[in-house]
């Protein structure tokens, strides 16, 4: 009894032991599976911790709704575009299940974000420019990021109510203003400058608050370059004017009231543009809404038919979709290797020379020439007539 007592004593303790570093070993697995991305972790050189946005890029990144801009870097201080943003949104939402289907001219089936600007104009997140365009390759304002998510909000039937004494920040745009007081009273975005465009980290602060709603304490304020008074607008009516003269020389982009011919020749007398513009333009449709061109003194400008023209200048900044008029690559394009492709139903010339003056490309887009490969160069110039927009893909 004795002998099988202490055999019996002993298989209990390699009992116990086996058990407690197997019930260790679960444990220190667990504990490493919950161990929460620290500092060290984060991947990207250009976020501190004490980072206005640091929570907030931490948040996004964790829970997969923002990567970096590469493999280190995050790009707070950069800029996002319609469809960047529209695909934000979607994954904040856990990518519902939807079927493509063609809303935009300018969103074609199989692009990284068609099923985000699909699901995000169902839900009521966005509803387009206008002429069939969604833009995806253009920037967002802060006020329009606000807008994107007060309708997100709305879908989801949060309370998006705020006190009638809540202000409306200064320089808000009329059709913003409601989701603008609803995002700064909430603490969702900073009032200063909403007509600036939206940063990537605005928009990772946007969704890591509005996510986190408890976070009540208002974020510590970035610094923010002054908001640009709004540029002047010049109109001409039907008639021969001169550039100097009539209208200051500069960059404008053009539109019309009513329907009509719009000319433009320089100082030698050659014919730079020749366009019909009409303010119910776009794919498919008689004219284009839009012209953009540099109006150099002692140029020529003529119109007929239409009301009245009117003239806004322009600043150039990089963009991947480009309409009707002249632009610059390095200037008004990145260079680089691209797919162009036109708004469905569109159809004009898409014509490229380089900076010696000789011909790169001279094509007309549209159904049989639906899409382009080109490789832009700096310096090249790009003309594109009769085309609503020509969107740019890197390949």
């Amino acid at each position: 009894m004795k002998y099988f007592g202490k055999r019996a004593l002993v298989l209990l303790l390699a009992i116990c032991m086996v058990f407690s570093a197997f019930t260790f070993s679960a444990l220190a697995a667990e504990a490493s599976e919950a161990e929460p991305i620290t500092l060290q972790s984060l991947p990207f050189a250009d976020v501190s911790v004490d980072a206005w946005f640091y929570l907030a890029v931490r948040y996004v990144f964790e829970n997969d709704i923002m990567r970096g801009t590469s493999d280190t870097a995050f790009s707070p201080n950069a800029t996002l575009t319609r469809a960047m943003v529209a695909t934000i949104l979607y994954r904040l939402e856990s990518e519902p299940s939807v079927a493509f289907r063609q809303i935009f001219n300018d969103v074609a089936s199989g692009r990284w974000y068609s099923d985000a600007v699909t699901w995000a104009y169902d839900a009521g997140v966005v509803q387009g420019l206008g002429g069939g365009r969604f833009a995806p390759n253009d920037s967002l304002t802060r006020e329009q990021l606000a807008v994107m998510m007060h309708r997100l909000a709305q879908d989801r039937n949060d309370d998006v109510s705020v006190p009638a004494n809540a202000n409306v920040p200064a320089g808000v745009s009329t059709w913003a203003s409601e989701a603008m007081r609803w995002a700064v009273y909430n603490h969702f975005i900073f009032a200063e400058n909403p007509r600036n465009n939206a940063s990537r980290a605005d928009t990772a602060n946007f969704v890591y608050r509005f996510s986190n709603p408890n976070t009540a304490t208002p974020p510590p304020q970035p610094p923010q370059p002054p908001q640009q008074p709004a540029p002047p607008t010049y109109t001409l009516h039907t008639g021969t004017f001169t550039v100097g003269e009539d209208l200051p020389a500069g960059r404008f982009v053009v539109t019309s009231q009513g329907s009509g011919n719009f000319f433009v020749r320089n100082t030698e007398g050659r014919l730079v543009v020749n366009e019909i513009l009409n303010n119910a333009g776009g794919p498919g449709r008689h004219g284009v809404v839009n012209v953009t061109t540099d109006f150099g003194v002692g140029y020529q400008i003529e119109i007929r038919g239409m009301a009245r023209a009117i003239f806004t200048p322009v600043t150039r900044t990089l963009s991947h979709t480009l309409t009707t008029g002249h632009w610059v690559v390095g200037v008004d394009i990145p260079a680089g290797r691209f797919d162009a492709t036109p708004a469905i139903n569109d159809s004009g010339n898409f014509i490229v020379h380089h900076a010696n003056g000789r011909l790169a490309y001279n094509e007309i887009l549209g159904s049989r020439t639906p899409m382009l490969r080109v490789n832009l160069q700096e310096g090249q110039t790009i003309r594109i007539s009769s085309l609503s927009s020509v969107s740019f893909a890197a390949v």
